[in-house]
Parts: structure tokens; C-alpha cells; sequence
């Protein structure tokens, strides 16, 4: 599956502010690679979302096959392994995405005074709802590490460095002997994952704001641009009907 990383496009939304002289309006600059970013993490949060899809359809494939067989089929054992072991990684994108939102509100804070006004749709800050995003993760995040602590008695952290090692398959392995085992992670995996989907469309709708804040800033700065040009036209016409005036000599 193809890696998310929301890093990637926050790190360049970062340079690109970055990279931008001071007091020129941001909205005006390279909008249209802004956007593109943005809406290629939205659609890898869709192809995030239908991965966890599979992985459900297989978790209730695997318990409707326990209920009739003793020993799962290495294969669907196999399969299931696998993703047990993104649902484990879920909990670290989620730090991750995490410390992006801080990123982030460092950015619309700190770092480009000029966007703290910026609002969305329903004409809240940009900058809350970031702020908001990140207690949200934090909570999720949170939620995650005590699943992980409840049935597998190792925490999101330790389970990471297992799978870092290369020890998480055999753990996996030895979990998945036993009925109750199998079960016990197929419910973990549930539960990891309701959370990451709430959180993944989360992201999507904050990315979709952002899209949609910019692109009704730079809407609104093209028009007042267009009155201002207008302005100056008729300035300009009137001028040129007063140099055809003769002034009286002094």
C-alpha cells in the first residue's frame, strides 16, 4: 500500500510560506501547487480508507471462518498478520499527523501572521480548527496505545520497536495460534481502525476547508483587484480629457 504521509505535503506548504518575502499576500503565490498537494493527500486518505475497508471485509471473513474451524488457513492467517501490522503503524501516522498539526498551527500563528485571520466556510478560524485537529489526535492517539495495552499488554510504542526488529511476526504468530487469540486481535485491530478512519476523514474535511479558505481569499483578492484596475482605468481616461484642456498663461 502506498505510504501516507502528510508530512511530505506539510513540510512543503512550509517551505513554500517559507520561501515567500514578507508582506507580499500568500493567497497570490503558487496557489494552484497548493492545491494540487492538497487534493493528492486527500485522495491518498481515500486509498488510506479503502485499505481499512479490506482489512474489515477480511476481519469478518476470518471470524465467520472461526466460528466453523478449529485452525485458520495459513493463507487468511497470513493476511491477517499483515494487517494487523498496519493497523499497529495506523497509531504511529496518527503521532505523526499529530506533530503536522502542530507544524501547521505554527505556521497560521507564528510564521505568516497574515493567515491567522484566514476562515472557513462556516467562518471559523483556520487556525482553531487546527489547533482542534491536533487535541483531537492527541486524544486518538491516546485511545489507540490503550487498546494496545488492554489486549496485547505491550504499548503502541513498544509494538512499533517489535516490528522494527523484525520480532512482531512471531509474536503475531504465536498470538494467532489460539482461537481466543484471533480473536482478541481481530477486535484490536476493529477498534484501531474505527479510530483511525475517524480520524483520516477528519483530516480530509480540515484539508478540504483549507482548499476551500484559499481558494475564497484568492476569489475575493482577484476581485478587489479587478475593482482597483477598473478604478485606475477611469482615473486614467479622466486625466487624458483634462491634458486637452488649456490652462491660462500665469
Amino acid at each position: 500500500m502506498k505510504s501516507i504521509s502528510v508530512s511530505i505535503i506539510f513540510f512543503s506548504l512550509f517551505t513554500f510560506y517559507s520561501n515567500i518575502m514578507a508582506g507580499i499576500p500568500v493567497t497570490c503565490l503558487n496557489c494552484s501547487n497548493l492545491f494540487t498537494q492538497a487534493l493528492e493527500y486527500i485522495n491518498e486518505i481515500e486509498q488510506l480508507l479503502e485499505a481499512i475497508k479490506r482489512y474489515e471485509e477480511l476481519a469478518k471473513q476470518t471470524e465467520n471462518m472461526m466460528k466453523n474451524t478449529k485452525n485458520l488457513p495459513s493463507d487468511l492467517k497470513g493476511n491477517l498478520m499483515s494487517q494487523l501490522d498496519s493497523a499497529v503503524s495506523n497509531v504511529e501516522k496518527l503521532k505523526t499527523y499529530k506533530g503536522d498539526m502542530d507544524a501547521l498551527y505554527t505556521i497560521f500563528t507564528d510564521t505568516w501572521p497574515e493567515l491567522k485571520n484566514m476562515k472557513d466556510g462556516d467562518g471559523t478560524l483556520m487556525s482553531d480548527r487546527i489547533l482542534k485537529r491536533s487535541s483531537q489526535l492527541k486524544s486518538a492517539v491516546k485511545k489507540m496505545d490503550n487498546i494496545l495495552r488492554s489486549n496485547f499488554q505491550l504499548s503502541g510504542k513498544q509494538l512499533q520497536e517489535m516490528q522494527d526488529s523484525g520480532d512482531f511476526e512471531d509474536y503475531m504468530a504465536d498470538l494467532l495460534l489460539s482461537k481466543s487469540g484471533r480473536q482478541q486481535a481481530i477486535e484490536a485491530g476493529n477498534q484501531i481502525n474505527s479510530i483511525a478512519v475517524n480520524e483520516l476523514r477528519q483530516n480530509r474535511a480540515l484539508l478540504a476547508n483549507f482548499v476551500q479558505a484559499q481558494t475564497t481569499a484568492l476569489a475575493q483578492e482577484q476581485q478587489e483587484k479587478k475593482v482597483l484596475e477598473a478604478q485606475e482605468q477611469r482615473d486614467l481616461e479622466k486625466g487624458i480629457n483634462r491634458t486637452g484642456v488649456t490652462l491660462p498663461d500665469l
